[in-house]
């Protein structure tokens, strides 16, 4: 009953207006008589024709319209798995790729050396900018090593990741160092002598079968010499 009261209240308020207008404007009342005129050219059943046709028309848009956002929905879902596997594949294979490189590439000091050398000497890992003398420019290239320095000891050591045989071949056909092998440390070691001596010693070792560069002036071997020893 309320809603019919509103309905009567907004047709009796609309009704008003058009008599004002009509009244008040000859503009409005000639449009409203072109508009009348119209109408009686057009029969009831015309026009219940023509709704029913533009609601079916209209109908038919909602029906395709929906059709069509379903079609997108589905085909932005497809896309949006295939997405997250393309990411989560893409994921795992970077992941494994680092972990592979990681595994082969990373090397850390042997730990039977680290107990050697502390707590006297105390190397620490420093970014790499030896320069090997070495003939074969492609070889330097391969070479996998890390670095590590004791500023104070003024001892560098070099650890490969190459196997002592193959770095020691490795010195005795590319190298301008002479290659003098030796037992001084009662295990594999050789010695590498520049053409012009120096006041340095450089020998080269194996530890827990890594290849391990010593490179340090001649006032603090027998340091070192007594901590390999110990």
């Amino acid at each position: 009953m309320k809603y019919a009261s509103y309905i009567i209240s907004w047709i009796a308020v609309v009704l008003l207006f058009n008599i004002f207008l009509s009244y008040s404007s000859l503009t409005y009342r000639g449009f409203l008589k072109d508009t009348k005129d119209k109408m009686l050219w057009v029969s009831k059943t015309d026009v219940i024709e023509k709704l029913s046709k533009d609601q079916v028309e209209i109908n038919t848009k909602i029906l395709n319209s929906i059709d069509k956002l379903n079609e997108n929905i589905d085909k932005l879902n497809k896309d949006t798995k295939h997405t997250n596997w393309l990411i989560l594949t893409a994921s795992w294979e970077l992941i494994s790729s680092w972990e592979t490189s990681q595994s082969a590439q990373t090397l850390e000091m042997p730990t039977t050396l680290v107990t050697k050398l502390l707590p006297k000497i105390n190397p620490l890992k420093v970014t790499n900018n030896w320069v090997f003398d070495i003939k074969n420019s492609k070889i330097f290239d391969d070479l996998k090593y890390i670095t590590f320095s004791d500023s104070n000891k003024r001892i560098k050591i070099y650890i490969f990741n190459d196997s002592y045989d193959e770095i020691k071949k490795l010195f005795k056909l590319n190298s301008k160092f002479s290659v003098n092998e030796s037992d001084n440390f009662f295990w594999f070691s050789f010695y590498l002598n520049p053409l012009k001596k120096d006041l340095k010693i450089r020998f080269v070792t194996q530890i827990e079968w890594k290849a391990v560069w010593f490179d340090l002036y001649k006032n603090n071997y027998e340091l070192l010499k007594e901590n390999l020893l110990n």
